[in-house]
C-alpha cells in the first residue's frame, strides 16, 4: 500500500499581540491494488511571540481522515470549503462524520 499527501492550501491568521495560527490542508491518497481512496489531513500550528525575548513558542496539532471517498474531486471540494472557513483539526472528524451521514 502506498500513501501520499499533497499540500492544497495554507491559511495564516495573526492577532494584534503577534500570535499566528497557521492551518495547512492536505489531500491524502491511499493506493492499494491500483485503487485510490482519498482523504484530508489538517495541521494547525500556533506560534506565540514572547515580546520581551522575541522567542517563538509553538503548539502543534494534526488530524487525518484518510478514507473519505474514491472521488478526488469531491475531497478537493471539501478541502476548499474547509480552507475558506478555517476548519481546524479538532473539528475534522465530526464534520466528515456529519458529511458522510448526510450525503
Amino acid at each position: 500500500m502506498l500513501f501520499r499527501r499533497e499540500l492544497m492550501s495554507e491559511k495564516v491568521a495573526e492577532s494584534d499581540s503577534g500570535t499566528r495560527i497557521i492551518l495547512k490542508y492536505y489531500l491524502t491518497e491511499k493506493i492499494s491494488k491500483d485503487v485510490s481512496i482519498f482523504g484530508i489531513e489538517i495541521e494547525k500550528q500556533i506560534v506565540h511571540k514572547d515580546h520581551e525575548s522575541q522567542d517563538n513558542f509553538k503548539n502543534f496539532e494534526s488530524e487525518i481522515v484518510d478514507n473519505i471517498t474514491y472521488s478526488k474531486e469531491e475531497v478537493l471540494g471539501l478541502i476548499a470549503k474547509f480552507s475558506d472557513h478555517f476548519v481546524t483539526p479538532v473539528t475534522l472528524i465530526n464534520i466528515i462524520d456529519d458529511y458522510q451521514h448526510c450525503s
